[in-house]
């Protein structure tokens, strides 16, 4: 892998123990798996571990998870938000007709299968090697076609990792069901960028043959686009994480997890000024002058389980996203950021599900020391620690 030699032996152990911590929750088939209880390989959290080996060097084990997605989706026949994590080539079937599936839902209705494009894309780019795409690029298309559009907008998935902290910031329940009545801008950012991408792709590697998919794309991002800059985006400059779907009514306020999305996924370019006006207005909505950008508790929070927690509480990619923007953008505000990682990191450099702002310790309800539950939250994770770890590159360099 590329090694980069600091004078500071903690961020090169940082970066190596990252590397080591998804390398050894990489499975011998390739998929990427939590070791917390689950077997199972998740569309979305393939992305930190993906996108870290990619900026790293190590296409070839980033490739082995996108390898072990499609295989996955072989086996079990269509498009699913998490896949057993024990597939083998003999289990694969003949791709699906996906033109004669049905728009999907549960936690396939959005967000996640996003994911499979978007990851994709970072390869080609990385690497300039095409031939995936032009494999299965009719199976990327289905994971952006077949989400359940409301118009031009689109729903949570009911399994964003950041839902709950959200929740309890904005005065909600823990228990708030996002998937009713709420349109996600998340959603959104995520799929504009992976549209514009497929557009890319198909002009690039498919050439003239791609021309309809390219033309389909770009169209359908230009929509996605403009519906949701129209719905979003506050008189404050910063896009609103929700709204409700049968009134409109906005979020209270913007939320880490999603307003850093823009300029993470390439929704929104650095060089734009509305990337680096919405970046401000974030920064200055949540008080993340000093390098920690995380949404206030209300007063009345009642907490979680006997936790004490009267700061906030934030998720382990959310760090890496706020990082990643500072980085991208150069903001003065980067470097705090950057040793604020010391802080979100446990002893092992490890990245938890979720985190306590009073002491940064991880938020750790539950544990079953013989296996049958797992750890919740989890506390050694490939995919926050890949956000993570790429942030502190992309600053580095």
């Amino acid at each position: 892998a590329t090694v980069i030699d600091t004078p500071d032996e903690r961020v090169d152990d940082y970066l190596e123990g990252q590397r080591t911590i998804i390398l050894a929750q990489q499975a011998h088939n390739g998929s990427s798996q939590p070791m917390s209880e689950y077997t199972g390989a998740w569309l979305r959290d393939q992305a930190g571990p993906v996108r870290y080996l990619l900026r790293s060097g190590m296409a070839e084990s980033a490739r082995e998870m996108l390898d072990y997605l499609w295989l996955a989706t072989l086996s079990f026949g269509d498009i699913a938000n998490a896949y057993l994590g024990g597939y083998s080539p003999e289990e694969a079937m003949p791709e699906p007709d996906w033109e004669s599936m049905g728009v999907m839902d549960g936690r396939e209705r959005a967000e996640s299968p996003t994911y499979v494009p978007l990851m994709h894309r970072w390869y080609w780019r990385a690497t300039g090697e095409g031939d995936l795409f032009a494999e299965r690029h009719a199976w990327m298309s289905a994971c952006l076609d077949r989400q359940d559009f409301r118009g031009d907008l689109l729903p949570f998935s009911t399994d964003e990792t950041f839902r709950t902290a959200m929740a309890s910031a904005h005065g909600l329940s823990v228990l708030e069901q996002f998937e009713d009545n709420y349109l996600s801008s998340n959603s959104s950012f995520l799929w504009v960028a992976a549209a514009e991408g497929m557009a890319e792709m198909a002009q690039a590697i498919l050439g003239e043959e791609g021309a309809d998919m390219a033309a389909h794309y770009t169209e359908r991002a230009q929509a996605v686009r403009a519906a949701t800059e129209e719905t979003f985006l506050s008189e404050a400059g910063h896009y609103h994480p929700y709204v409700l779907e049968d009134t409109g009514e906005p979020a209270p306020a913007p939320f880490e997890d999603v307003n850093t999305k823009p300029l993470w996924s390439g929704y929104l370019s650095p060089s734009e000024s509305a990337a680096t006006d919405q970046l401000a207005a974030v920064i200055t909505a949540l008080e993340g002058e000093d390098g920690v950008l995380v949404s206030p508790l209300p007063e009345d929070f009642e907490p979680v389980l006997d936790h004490p927690m009267e700061e906030g509480v934030y998720t382990g990619m959310s760090p890496g996203y706020y990082l990643s923007n500072l980085a991208q953008t150069h903001h003065p505000v980067a470097a705090q950021a950057f040793n604020a990682l010391a802080l979100h990191a446990t002893p092992s450099g490890a990245t938890p599900e979720y985190h306590i702002l009073d002491d940064y310790g991880p938020l750790h309800p539950i544990y079953d020391p013989i296996g049958s539950m797992g750890d919740y939250t989890a506390r050694f994770r490939p995919w926050e620690g890949g956000i993570l770890a790429d942030a502190a590159y992309a600053y580095l360099l």
